[in-house]
């Protein structure tokens, strides 16, 4: 099982209360994913920058490390679970 860093970006809408999973987006850095995030918080309610390990084979995320959140977010390890 061969594994490769990702970096990902996933926005959150806010919708009657209750935060929505948006399309995760994928960036090209670190620096870039968090950049990436501080935009889309504009038009989001918030958004989350991360780090993630991907099995090549299964596209199966692995490891998720949060490198930057803005505005407003849900519980973040229940966030990744519904984006996956």
């Amino acid at each position: 099982m061969k594994r490769s860093q990702k970096f990902i970006i996933i926005p959150f809408r806010s919708i009657k209360g209750r935060f929505h999973v948006g399309e995760m987006r994928p960036a090209s850095s670190e620096g870039g994913a968090v950049r990436i995030a501080e935009l889309m918080a504009e038009r989001f309610a918030g958004a989350a920058a991360f780090e993630v390990h991907v099995d090549e084979e299964s596209g199966e995320m692995f490891s998720p490390r949060l490198i930057a959140s803005f505005g407003k977010l849900p519980d973040l390890e229940e966030a990744m679970r519904d984006a996956a």
